[in-house]
């Protein structure tokens, strides 16, 4: 791996101190822009120009503001020419609460202003009139002056009792794909981001007495005489950037393998900030071992004023309500889902608006795998169904879960995303077996990332590893709505002169779904058989042939497939000849 994924550069004093001197002091364009050559181009995974920013950032207690100055060094990746560029504004979707980005001005390379306007669902775009077309191939620089208003908010974006969450608070590029401008809204019950794999060389200044959690890895520090200090970042290839800054937080560390795991969290939390390190420890070990490596230096899991968790590269929020509680069984599942993350999003980059599917339900079943490594299978099985019922108990209407987050409702999103799409990945599983199933997650992560994914991805790659045409699995389970429940109605057994045939009849309640069902045959000396039938209808009649006389049947008796029933057992009924 290239080294520039791996490590943060140190970039000379001299060069720090202009890059890095805040924008009412200088015009900083032919800084900016000489410091993003500097950058590399590209990688020994990404063999394509990526984006580079460079972004001065200052905050203010006072006035809970962050003034902002930003240069993007832009490559038009597309087969189409641009005659404009479009920005995420997120924080213009706050202005109810009273958040709120302001643009000053925004200009090119050769420090010319450029026209632009806000647009889009709460005013959430800024489209950039170039002075230029921009050809497939072509470069350009962006510079950018903003403010952004914190508001008052328990969120991913917002403040509370001097601590600063700054998610998706930054202008970033909107992406170009095949689809057009991925300029969707923003989404406030879930993820509609979709950016591309980027280089970061950030500066934050913040009062003396804050700590900071922030993407990328930290090069410089700079303490200033009036009681402000900046602080310098550095990343390697990742999707955003996004920090949390607070005068009140401790923070410990531990390490595995070069990788630095840092906990931030409040100080009369201190127990449970010593648990989070070990939760997210566990989960970056656990996650690089069978998915494949984490590739970064730093990991950051940060304690602050949020309902749950949310997953950024190399940082993760955690609501501090979860240090609140009395157990810690929430909190390690939480900095689990969300270190999962770091795996499915950050790295494989797949589409939180489009493919939702690809995003929460592999984080929330690669928790489920946390606990099975750690705890053992039966925890393993525990925390699946907790899944698998809060789908069932359910009342809503369904939406396919190949649809993408727009389709779905506040209400739908959680049962049917989170739930019933880790059970989907759950009875792939059972369907390939665990060799092979643990062979496609490490193909698909090792295959894609640092790239851009959609479903089909790693469908190819559930395909490719298993040697099993998979669309009909895919077919009924992400685009088809509902489950089936399997009852077995009849068992009998007669002996032969070969052995013993055994006939079963089993009906399903919704014959739309067509499944290899497990069944565990138990035998006379308490051995057991397994085989799959296929069943396709309402109903289907089954014959085997044993060596032994069979005792009595289990459908699915790991309880595989998603469906209401839990364990069903029928004795054999032993006959003189076929009925």
């Amino acid at each position: 791996m290239n080294k520039n994924l791996k490590k943060c550069k140190h970039v000379s004093l001299i060069g720090t101190l202009m890059l890095f001197l805040f924008l009412t002091y200088l015009e900083p364009s032919v800084l900016a822009m000489n410091d993003i050559e500097k950058q590399p181009n590209s990688t020994t995974d990404i063999n394509t120009p990526v984006n580079k920013y460079v972004i001065n950032l200052q905050l203010n207690q006072l006035t809970h503001s962050v003034d902002g100055f930003l240069a993007l060094g832009y490559t038009n990746k597309a087969s189409t020419s641009f005659d404009e560029l479009y920005f995420h504004l997120y924080p213009n979707a706050f202005k109810k609460e009273g958040g709120k980005i302001t643009v000053n001005w925004v200009k090119n390379e050769k420090n010319k202003p450029l026209d632009y306007k806000i647009i889009g669902k709460d005013s959430t775009l800024i489209e950039v009139k170039l002075s230029r077309r921009l050809k497939p191939g072509d470069k350009i620089t962006i510079l950018m002056n903003f403010r952004i208003k914190v508001p008052r908010l328990q969120y991913r974006f917002g403040r509370w009792n001097g601590t600063y969450n700054l998610g998706n608070a930054l202008p970033i590029i909107s992406l170009y794909n095949e689809e057009g401008w991925n300029n969707d809204p923003y989404c406030r019950w879930g993820e509609t981001f979709n950016s591309d794999f980027s280089l970061y060389r950030v500066s934050l200044t913040v009062p003396e007495s804050f700590s900071v959690a922030a993407t990328g890895c930290t090069v410089k520090m700079l303490h200033h005489k009036n009681a402000t200090k900046t602080v310098y970042y550095e990343t390697g290839l990742v999707r955003e950037f996004a920090l949390v800054a607070s005068k009140h937080y401790k923070t410990i560390s531990d390490s595995w393998k070069n990788i630095t795991i840092n906990s931030y969290y409040f100080p009369e939390h201190e127990s449970r900030g010593r648990e989070a390190l070990g939760f997210a420890k566990r989960a970056i070990i656990d996650f690089s071992e069978h998915f494949g490596r984490y590739p970064y230096d730093e990991y950051n899991v940060a304690e602050t004023y949020f309902g749950g968790g949310m997953e950024y590269p190399n940082l993760v929020m955690i609501g501090t309500s979860l240090y609140n509680s009395g157990s810690t069984a929430l909190l390690e599942s939480v900095v689990a889902h969300e270190t999962a993350h770091q795996w499915w999003y950050c790295l494989v980059g797949n589409d939180q608006c489009d493919d939702p599917w690809l995003d929460e339900a592999f984080a929330v079943y690669s928790d489920v795998l946390y606990h099975e490594w750690k705890y053992g299978p039966k925890a393993g099985k525990k925390h699946l169904n907790l899944q698998k019922f809060g789908y069932i108990l359910w009342n809503g209407e369904e939406v396919p879960l190949g649809e993408g987050i727009l389709s779905f409702g506040q209400q739908t999103y959680g049962p049917l995303i989170y739930n019933k799409g880790s059970c989907v990945l759950a009875m792939l599983r059972s369907l390939v077996g665990d060799e092979k199933f643990f062979t496609i997650l490490s193909t698909y992560f090792n295959r894609y990332k640092f790239k851009l994914v959609e479903l089909e991805d790693f469908i190819d790659s559930a395909e490719e590893v298993s040697g099993i045409e998979l669309d009909w699995f895919f077919d009924q389970w992400l685009w088809d709505t509902g489950y089936t429940t399997y009852s077995l109605q009849d068992a009998l057994t007669w002996e032969t002169s070969e052995g013993w045939k055994l006939l079963m009849k089993v009906t399903q309640s919704n014959p739309s779904f067509k499944m290899p069902v497990p069944t565990e045959i138990i035998l006379v000396d308490n051995s057991t058989k397994r085989a799959r039938v296929w069943m396709g209808d309402e109903q289907g009649t089954f014959v085997l042939d044993l060596n032994l006389k069979p005792s009595c049947i289990i459908i699915d008796p790991s309880d595989d497939i998603l469906g209401a029933e839990q364990y069903n057992k029928k004795d054999v009924e032993i006959v003189s000849n076929k009925q």
